[in-house]
């Protein structure tokens, strides 16, 4: 469709981007509006290359008020996705919102118009609830999109629970911990807190003080401190329960770590790390063994040990790691762990006696399939690969269509990998099985 013509049309000879086609659009039909008043329907440009009436009239304060959005081409970068928990359902996060898709078909079902940084399904798969880092927490009836609870409190951040259930707002002058899926209050916490950390049973919450040197943990029931660890000299950087939610372990800027045993507080070790400050702390699946990330003052700099719970001894310090490692990750199975730089490198490493597996450059993204054998990696050209992760051999290049992804998803039942991502524009599913 064109817009009606004037006496003066402007065609454009070259290719105009996104965001000027925009303004240009704007500001021509302003012009249109107030230079020529007219009772003619007015149909909107669908396409570049449209011709665009141009009557040199530009905006200011006095006609701002007429500027309104006429039409809105895409649907935003894709920041987020996550399946439901039955695997039928896709949601995907953009600035704009949340669209809600067939995750067979990819079949658009509905649009959630909203602020999202963060969203989770109710475990039900009923209701999803939405968290934005500057604006309210919402929940949303997935059937359809209706809004049935808004938490528009200020806060400074939140955690969900482990399996979603729960949801931890740290909002002066405390922290409120909320059913995720009907945002009923289940209790508070009266403490200035940085940080929180959901034990996977979900009975007892970690927290460290907002001058990150007081670690208290916390009856989620009620409310009640069960605990304050002895306070320490050095900032907290990190917290990690154990699978078992008996034991957590704190990461320091001295390059300590503790082990605490949660039923009274008691210290249980003091491991020194190899260099520098603590960054990351991870416990396998079976709670034996503990991974840290250190790292020193430089970016060459950065260490990888994995340590015996039960008694704090050092069992490997994984070599090979010359760059600072963001974060490392165990298998479902606590086999192989995975750890990642900054130079976009993943190297997986045999954890029983921390041989280096294989080394994968330029990867922008990994994920872990649900059973723990299968690995997805993204690289920064596109390329999609599958490895076994026992051996560390590849399984499949998904070749059909290279997509920039920065998120990969595994469906819960470990068959359908979805691709995506900011640079993406796109969703991708492919069957694991076959690539």
């Amino acid at each position: 469709p064109v817009l009606p013509q004037q006496k003066k049309t402007v065609w454009w000879p070259w290719v105009v981007g996104g965001g000027g086609l925009a303004f240009l659009i704007l500001v021509g039909i302003i012009g249109w509006l107030v230079m020529k008043p007219s009772t003619t329907p007015l149909s909107l440009p669908a396409l570049a290359g449209t011709p665009i009436p141009f009557s040199g009239l530009r905006i200011s304060p006095q006609n701002v008020g007429q500027v309104t959005q006429l039409a809105r081409w895409g649907k935003g970068s894709i920041e987020e996705i996550t399946f439901s928990p039955d695997g039928r359902l896709l949601a995907v996060l953009s600035p704009l919102g949340v669209y809600l898709y067939d995750a067979t078909t990819l079949e658009e079902m509905r649009f959630i118009e909203t602020e999202a940084s963060s969203a989770v399904f109710s475990p039900d798969g009923q209701t999803l609830t939405s968290v934005s880092d500057n604006g309210p927490v919402r929940v949303w009836r997935v059937a359809d999109g209706t809004l049935l609870r808004i938490l528009d409190d200020e806060k400074t951040s939140s955690a969900f629970s482990p399996d979603g259930q729960l949801l931890a707002v740290l909002s002066p002058p405390g922290i409120y911990v909320y059913n995720a899926a009907t945002l009923e209050e289940m209790s508070f916490i009266e403490i200035d807190a940085s940080s929180v950390v959901f034990s996977p049973n979900e009975e007892t919450l970690a927290s460290v003080s907002a001058d990150g040197k007081t670690m208290q943990l916390w009856h989620i029931s009620d409310g009640t401190v069960l605990s304050t660890l002895e306070e320490q000299r050095e900032s907290v950087n990190t917290l990690a329960f154990a699978p078992d939610g008996q034991t957590l372990a704190s990461g320091l800027e001295d390059g300590t770590i503790q082990l605490w045993r949660v039923a009274d507080g008691t210290l249980l070790h003091t491991l020194e790390a190899q260099k520098g400050s603590v960054s990351s702390v991870t416990f396998a699946p079976d709670g034996q063994t503990l991974a840290s990330v250190s790292r020193g003052n430089v970016s060459d700099d950065a260490t990888v040990q994995l340590w015996q719970v039960a008694d704090g001894t050092l069992l490997h310090t994984l070599e090979g790691t010359p760059v600072w490692v963001w974060s490392v990750a165990f298998s479902p199975d606590g086999q192989t762990l995975a750890s990642v730089d900054f130079r976009d490198t993943v190297r997986l490493w045999r954890v029983n006696d921390g041989t280096l597996l294989r080394t994968l450059e330029e990867i922008s993204k990994v994920a872990f399939s649900p059973d723990g054998q299968t690995l997805a990696s993204g690289s920064d050209d596109g390329t999609i690969q599958l490895w076994q992760v026992a051996d560390g051999r590849l399984l499949h290049t998904l070749e059909e269509q290279k997509i920039l992804t920065d998120i990969a998803v595994f469906a819960p039942d470990g068959q359908t990998l979805a691709l995506s991502g900011p640079r993406a524009g796109a969703i991708q599913l492919w069957r694991v099985a076959d690539g």
